[in-house]
């Protein structure tokens, strides 16, 4: 799974805990990424697997990730404002690298899933993971709006929809 993390991380840029968790839920959901080494419970802010956070620390301790604590504006009552923003480090880049090139050979689908939600708006990306699989948001702080703010994103693309060339008759 560090290989899939440093590829996370590389297609983000700089990316939040929050994403690396979600993006590999998705991973190991519709791809198997992990299949043996992961597990993913409902817990605060969704799905959460201790393996993942493990193999942050992991390679942050090898030195292949860097880690920044961050004061953000609060996200609701049930959140801190304080966040943990990786990126990759000279050492992870090269690892993040190699990890691409396997990635698109061995699992091209699970690359371009990868590359989607690695990119994506956070709150898009939640929405997904909330929308798509309830069941590991029953422990969630934040479940109501993420439920809203899912019905909102459905809206905008029945809305998208509607306004398609092949759709205006």
């Amino acid at each position: 799974i560090d290989e899939w993390i440093l590829l996370v991380v590389k297609l983000s840029g700089r990316a939040l805990t929050t994403r690396i968790q979600k993006v590999m839920f998705i991973l190991w959901k519709e791809h198997r990424v992990g299949e043996w080494e992961l597990y993913f419970f409902p817990y605060k802010y969704g799905p959460w697997s201790y393996e993942v956070s493990d193999a942050l620390k992991k390679l942050v301790g090898e030195g292949a990730l860097a880690v920044e604590t961050e004061q953000r504006a609060r996200e609701g009552r049930a959140h801190t404002g304080i966040v943990r923003v990786y990126s990759l480090t000279e050492r992870g880049r090269a690892a993040a690298g190699e990890a691409e090139r396997r990635a698109l050979l061995k699992s091209p689908l699970a690359y371009l899933t990868a590359r989607r939600w690695a990119r994506a708006p956070l709150e898009e990306l939640i929405a997904y993971v909330y929308e798509k699989y309830p069941e590991y948001t029953t422990r969630s702080l934040l479940i109501f709006d993420y439920l809203r703010l899912a019905e909102r994103h459905k809206l905008l693309e029945i809305r998208a929809t509607a306004k398609t060339p092949q759709n205006c008759n």
